[in-house]
């Protein structure tokens, strides 16, 4: 780990940019909401990127043409919570518990044509543990995903 002081706001806002030619390639509408544009956490910087890079990755991926992918982050007491979501085709109930583990690719109605390695979750679910948080999925089946992850703002753990 490589901890530094690190500014919520443009880490997410930078992040979106490596997605934003993909995203207009297929009308995909780009969303940040912010609570505190100078919201900081301290965090392995890299790291962070990361897990961002690798919800924006499904978020874009999963969502169709003309959807909509989206990021927010807030201050929960001594910790940030950055959700990603979008409109794409959802996940459902008894397929969620199985996102989070290595190799876990979900083989049921519209996702088979989707590739991957099925690692991006995991690692980023071990990621989030190593810093002491939590993350998590609510998705409903054709409709829309939200992926949460929170962190302590503080010292690295």
């Amino acid at each position: 780990m490589e901890p530094a002081e690190v500014c919520i706001g443009d880490l997410l806002k930078d992040s979106l940019i490596m997605f934003k030619e993909k995203a207009l390639k297929h009308g995909i509408e780009l969303c940040l909401k912010l609570e505190d544009e100078t919201l900081k956490i301290y965090a392995d910087e890299r790291k962070l990127k990361q897990i961002v890079f690798n919800l924006l990755s499904n978020a874009v991926k999963f969502t169709p043409d003309g959807g909509r992918v989206g990021i927010e982050a807030s201050k929960e007491e001594e910790d940030i919570r950055v959700t990603v979501w979008d409109t794409g085709i959802g996940i459902k109930e008894e397929d969620q518990g199985k996102l989070f583990k290595e190799f876990q690719q979900l083989d049921s109605g519209a996702d088979k044509e989707f590739e991957g390695t099925g690692l991006g979750l995991a690692l980023s679910k071990r990621l989030v543990e190593m810093r002491n948080g939590k993350i998590w999925v609510d998705s409903e089946a054709g409709k829309e995903s939200r992926f949460s992850f929170t962190l302590p703002t503080t010292q690295e753990a």
